[in-house]
């Protein structure tokens, strides 16, 4: 019996191609895009999650209130972690993990190639007890136990000893200081799954004694409570109570840093939440994942699911009154009303796994987009996981059940006498239920077409916004203070000059975007009052290379000793200290945290050195070539391949004992929003995905109308109706449901949309605009799926229509 319901099943599918085709298309491009779906957002939701003790461990944060602003950085006191876990059980562990944030220059032990690495970190040797990275080679118990220690990748294992052994070798570290650290372990290389990205990891006493500015600060600097400097992470016991904890810690941090007018909150964020909740002001590692994107993400998927759902659906049942006769006559033969619906089950069964094998080819051919799209590094790995198939297998029964159900039950209702005597009108019902789904499918898809347009126009607004300084054609050469260049930077500079290519050149401490900054304690002399503002140290010509716009005062005197120490404020900066511009020049910044002080020379335009994520806070330049890591040549868009050889020759004939690398300040600039262009890549492409889905299942159901309604177009065409009444008659029944879905889908998008935008503080605002383009898309689209049938169903002769009447 199930053979020859198989059997009966393909004869239908091949005397129906047109409908088993779109059938199976928008069910497999549906499952295609949930799995693909799926997998990013379960790797989103995976981050840190491989750790055996996730979660027990937190990272703790400062968050700090001024007056009118607050400001959460990833930073402690050094002192704060060991005091927590020397008084509260709670606590049973800790580690403090720090990064220079700037490239590392690293020489092989022959010393006779540099390489500037970027994940380079030092940190505790309990690091290696409270995260589960693994060590392959090498001292496994206790990797940082000794002083110059270093723990470095498989990856960079291979890069720099090839095949050698590295264990007990030494790697050169160049910088304020020279010194060798010696390979003490071999880990695998970090998941991408992990918000912490290390190559090298450091004994972070070694940092105090070789490279905290310079190695002057010595061990006794860990007893220190002198500034939020580094981050840590505590590993508590199951189920601890954490508040205590953390109201001793905020106790500590406010006996210790008493600025009047401001208090101190210490908080700790569990580690599998960072990556997609935590947003701090400063201190993250990286851009982080967001969670209203990953949601946003999976919510395109189930409406691609639901679109995909509703088109089999829809033509299952549309095609099933075309059945009738068969049916009656195979009732009068005998054929009971359990063996009927049997066989619509199990061609929608059939349909639906044709539907899940097309899928899975197609994320066999997209997966290595996906795989670079995505940054997933197994897009099998949801194929092989047994609660993947569970759903799969639930999924399938679902949509058969629902698919089958509706055609079964009339098919099994109706009298076979009817039928044969032609009584039977032919349909099966479900009119209203196939217009509720045609409204639902026009509904989610405006609502992609208005989210995709939205997030488009904040990432146009983003890229485009005015900064308030020039970042094109700046190329940056990074230094890390090294000991090399820093004595040797004007003759680099001077040297640059000579050539007509290069417009001016100067350094900083930090890059334009950077995700990290120093914060420092500044008054100005003759007040008590403290702010905490963010600084960059820089050369004299750094307002010139970033063309800041200078709204008071004047810009530093490269060549002038009396303004070492000078300082630069912003507009914030002068709006904290409750002064006009011109009113705060001459006075005299007193840089607590650094024991500087210096003059207040001028007051730029406020200018986005942060991602458009973050609104601009207080800001100081202060002239200290000295204290560089970064030097920044702006340069002429013409010969740029000319220029970055003459960079790179002029750099090897002043220090030849100093690698050069470069790279483009834009390109920075554009990772800063690249989840953004994730999530517009993402939506655009799915949004397209659903647009099709919903087109298919309008060309099926027109195919359906138009062959349902063949003899009443031939009467009308007799009577003397024209093509474009004949296109109209056919097409205005959709349009009507296109029309009623968008004004339903139109004020919930605005809604969402609204919502995602809030987390902008720079931001557009949702026209009128935004509506009308969707709607007009929207109904054009529908169109032209309708129009194909219903043109082709008009120019058909009526003699052929109304020959069997």
């Amino acid at each position: 019996m199930l053979k020859n319901y198989v059997k009966i099943a393909f004869r239908t599918f091949a005397k129906n191609k047109s409908f088993t085709f779109l059938s199976v298309l928008s069910l497999s491009v549906a499952i295609a895009s949930v799995i693909l779906i799926g997998l990013y957002a379960r790797h989103e939701f995976s981050y840190d999650r491989f750790h055996e003790k996730s979660d027990r461990i937190y990272r703790l944060t400062t968050q700090s209130m001024n007056r009118e602003t607050e400001r959460s950085v990833g930073f402690v006191p050094l002192p704060l972690a060991p005091y927590l876990q020397e008084n509260y059980a709670a606590v049973d562990n800790f580690a403090r993990v720090w990064e220079y944030r700037r490239s590392m220059p690293v020489t092989n032990p022959e010393k006779d190639r540099v390489f500037y690495e970027d994940n380079f970190g030092w940190a505790e040797h309990t690091f290696f007890d409270i995260f589960d990275f693994e060590i392959i080679a090498g001292n496994a118990e206790d990797p940082l136990d000794e002083f110059r220690s270093v723990v470095i990748s498989q990856s960079m294992a291979e890069k720099y000893f090839g095949n050698e052994n590295p264990i007990g070798k030494p790697l050169y570290f160049q910088g304020e200081t020279d010194i060798p650290l010696y390979v003490s372990a071999i880990m695998k290389d970090f998941p991408t799954n992990s918000h912490l990205n290390f190559d090298f990891i450091g004994n972070i006493k070694t940092a105090a004694e070789d490279f905290w500015a310079g190695g002057r600060v010595g061990q006794e600097f860990f007893d220190q409570w002198v500034n939020l400097f580094v981050p840590a992470y505590i590993l508590v016991e199951r189920g601890a109570d954490l508040e205590p904890v953390l109201a001793e810690a905020s106790r500590q941090l406010n006996n210790y840093f008493e600025i009047p007018g401001s208090t101190y909150e210490v908080k700790a964020q569990p580690i599998t939440e960072i990556h997609l909740h935590s947003a701090l002001d400063v201190g993250e590692w990286g851009i982080n994942g967001s969670s209203a994107n990953v949601y946003a993400v999976l919510i395109v998927g189930l409406i691609i699911l639901l679109l995909g759902c509703f088109n089999f659906i829809n033509l299952v049942t549309a095609q099933a009154g075309k059945r009738v006769k068969e049916v009656g006559l195979r009732k009068t033969l005998g054929g009971t009303r359990q063996q009927l619906m049997a066989q619509h089950y199990i061609e929608s069964f059939l349909l639906v796994l044709s539907a899940v094998v097309l899928a899975l080819v197609i994320v066999d051919v997209v997966q290595p987009w996906v795989s670079e799209f995505s940054g997933i590094e197994n897009v099998y790995s949801i194929l092989i996981d047994p609660q993947s198939w569970l759903i799969f297998a639930g999924f399938t029964l679902m949509l058969v059940l629902m698919a089958g159900a509706y055609p079964a039950v009339f098919v099994s209702k109706f009298s076979p006498s009817d039928v044969l005597n032609g009584t039977f009108s032919g349909h099966l019902g479900g009119g209203s239920l196939r217009k509720v789904l045609v409204m639902l499918q026009f509904a989610l898809s405006g609502s992609l077409i208005v989210g995709t347009m939205v997030v488009y126009q904040q990432l146009q607004y983003m890229q485009e916004s005015e900064l308030g300084f020039a970042e094109e054609q700046v190329v940056v050469i990074p230094i890390h203070r090294d000991n090399a260049i820093i004595p040797n930077f004007d003759r680099v500079k001077q040297a640059y000059l000579q050539n007509s290519n290069v417009k001016a050149v100067t350094a900083s401490s930090h890059l334009m975007f950077a995700t990290f900054t120093y914060t420092n304690t500044f008054q100005v002399r003759g007040s008590d009052q403290d702010y905490r503002w963010e600084r960059y140290t820089v050369e004299g010509d750094y307002p010139k290379v970033y063309d800041l716009n200078f709204i008071a005062g004047r810009s530093f005197r490269a060549d002038s000793p009396a303004d070492t120490n000078a300082v630069i404020l912003n507009e914030q900066a002068v709006k904290d200290l409750g002064l006009k511009p011109d009113e705060v020049l001459g006075r005299i910044m007193i840089n607590r945290s650094m024991g500087l002080e210096g003059e207040i020379v001028g007051v730029v335009q406020d200018f986005h050195y942060q991602s458009l994520h973050e609104s601009i806070q207080p800001f100081v330049l202060i002239n200290r070539p000295d204290i560089v890591d970064y030097i920044s040549v702006k340069i002429n868009p013409n010969e740029v391949g000319n220029t970055l050889d003459f960079l790179e020759t002029t750099w090897k004939e002043v220090i030849s004992e100093a690698s050069f690398g470069y790279f483009f300040l834009d390109n920075t600039f554009a990772a800063l929003y690249s989840q953004e262009e994730l999530l517009n890549n993402a939506i655009l492409s799915f949004s397209l995905i659903a647009i099709f889905l919903a087109c298919l299942g309008l060309f099926g159901l027109s195919l359906f109308t138009a062959e349902r309604r063949t003899k009443e177009i031939g009467v009308r065409k007799v009577l003397g109706a024209t093509v474009w009444d004949i296109v109209q008659l056919l097409g205005s029944d959709f349009t009507k449901l296109v029309v009623l879905a968008l004004f339903l889908a139109f004020p919930l998008s605005y809604l969402v949309m609204n919502s995602w935008l809030s987390d902008f503080a720079y931001r557009i605002e949702i026209g009128a605009g935004v509506f009308i383009l969707s709607a007009i898309a929207a109904l054009f689209i529908a169109t032209v799926a309708v129009s194909y049938h219903s043109i082709k169903a008009a120019l058909v002769n009526p003699v052929e229509s109304l020959k069997s009447e």
